[in-house]
């Protein structure tokens, strides 16, 4: 089938299949993590506090991600993204077994995950070309949105399930078992760890590039006009859906975590708060430099 053709790459392949178990995970995140600010604290506040802090970095980080992978390798750049997130998720999975997983301790990881999608998925998007003939980058493009789909539904089922049978540290640990298969997809790709300044021109500084980024946008209507209807979408309908939801179903559901997994699997399209978790949660939502102008 054509949908599957760039499968026949076996580099694309394990891209592919550790993008999909990370996208699991993120949206397995997301609900284990929303259920425990709920258990928690019960506050909306803080929900919404969890959401913009790793929802800012993006936003801060996104050109300067882009201009930093087509600086860097981008398998480097991708496996220190999943080594350093799995940590975290380590450290916030040993916490809560513990008993000892505190709200700042959160927040400082969901600014830390913002930051690192940043730099992860400009990476991403400017290897697939780098793997996959141009002749296969339609089927290579598809099966990255499929990969994000797969995630939105599955990864909250998955995530209400593990909470229901092991408690929220044992979902926490999935999240990061995701990272962990991530890296260990990424490993095989080292070989094609060369710097995309390799074979390019003379160095520019990273503020003129940020600014042709910038540039290039803004002389791009069709660009501009998406980002600022995405932007708007997040705002007005991601950002309030993402609060909202887990006080809806503990407060006027009266529903369980089960309901909640279930809404969220049933409502892929606006659950796109993963941000709050890591990894390749939002890969339509940040492109990289190279992606865009090269």
């Amino acid at each position: 089938m054509t949908l599957f053709r760039a499968l026949n790459n076996r580099s694309f392949t394990l891209l592919w299949v550790g993008q999909t178990a990370s996208s699991i995970g993120d949206f397995l995140y997301e609900i284990v993590l929303a259920w425990w600010v709920l258990q928690q604290t019960g506050s909306a506040l803080i929900m919404g506090a969890v959401l913009t802090c790793a929802f800012v970095p993006i936003v801060l980080c996104s050109l300067l991600g882009g201009v930093v992978v087509d600086r860097l390798p981008r398998i480097h750049v991708m496996l220190v993204s999943d080594l350093l997130r799995g940590v975290i998720v380590s450290g916030i999975t040993i916490l809560a077994v513990q008993r000892s997983l505190q709200v700042w301790h959160v927040l400082v990881a969901s600014v830390v995950f913002g930051t690192v999608e940043a730099f992860f998925r400009p990476a991403y998007t400017a290897l697939v070309p780098e793997l996959v003939a141009s002749e296969h980058l339609p089927s290579a493009n598809a099966l990255t949105s499929l990969s994000l789909q797969i995630g939105r539904i599955a990864g909250p089922a998955l995530g209400a399930t593990v909470i229901a049978l092991v408690g929220t540290s044992g979902a926490f640990a999935f999240n990061a078992l995701s990272f962990v298969i991530s890296a260990a997809c990424l490993l095989p790709l080292l070989r094609h760890a060369s710097s995309p300044r390799d074979t390019a021109g003379p160095t520019t500084s990273i503020l003129r590039d940020i600014r042709e980024g910038i540039e290039t946008v803004l002389q791009s209507p069709m660009l501009w006009i998406t980002i600022a209807i995405s932007a708007l979408t997040n705002i007005t309908l991601a950002g309030p859906y993402s609060v909202a939801m887990p006080l809806l179903v503990a407060n006027h559901l009266a529903g369980d975590v089960g309901t909640l997994g279930l809404l969220y699997a049933v409502f892929p399209s606006a659950t796109s708060w993963a941000a709050c978790g890591s990894g390749a949660s939002a890969p339509s939502g940040s492109v990289g430099a190279s992606s865009i102008w090269d």
